[in-house]
C-alpha cells in the first residue's frame, strides 16, 4: 500500500508538469529560433549615408567660420581705412569718401553718414 500511493503521487506530479515536456506551445505553434537580424547592404548604407552627411554639415560649417573671419576682417579694415581718413581732416574731401564707397561697398551707408556728419561738423 506504501509503494502504490508513492506511485499514484509520483503519476499526480509529473502531470502537473506535463506541459514542460511539450515540443510545441499551447497553440501547436512551433517555436520561432530565427534572429532578427539587419539587413547589412542597409545598415551599411545607413552609415555611409550619415557618414556623408556628418562630412558635409562639418564642411558648411568650416565654410560659415571662414565667411564669418572673412567678414570681421573686411570690416576692420574699412574702420582703419576710415580712421586713416578721418585722421587726414584736412585732406578729407568727396574723392576720399567715393574711394571709401568703391574700395567697400556693403559700409556705403555707414560712410555717407560720416560723411554728413564731418560736412556738419565744417560747416558749424
Amino acid at each position: 500500500m506504501k509503494y502504490f500511493f508513492i506511485f499514484i503521487i509520483g503519476i499526480l506530479s509529473t502531470s502537473t508538469y506535463a506541459d514542460s515536456y511539450y515540443i510545441f506551445n499551447n497553440k501547436n505553434q512551433p517555436y520561432d529560433y530565427s534572429i532578427n537580424a539587419k539587413d547589412p547592404i542597409k545598415s551599411s548604407s545607413g552609415g555611409f549615408n550619415s557618414g556623408f552627411s556628418m562630412a558635409k554639415a562639418a564642411q558648411i560649417s568650416r565654410q560659415e567660420r571662414e565667411e564669418r573671419q572673412a567678414k570681421i576682417k573686411r570690416q576692420d579694415e574699412y574702420k582703419n581705412d576710415l580712421k586713416k581718413a578721418y585722421e587726414d581732416y584736412k585732406s578729407l574731401n568727396e574723392d576720399n569718401f567715393q574711394k571709401l564707397i568703391i574700395a567697400y561697398p556693403e559700409y556705403a551707408d555707414t560712410t555717407l553718414k560720416v560723411k554728413e556728419s564731418l560736412s556738419n561738423l565744417k560747416k558749424e
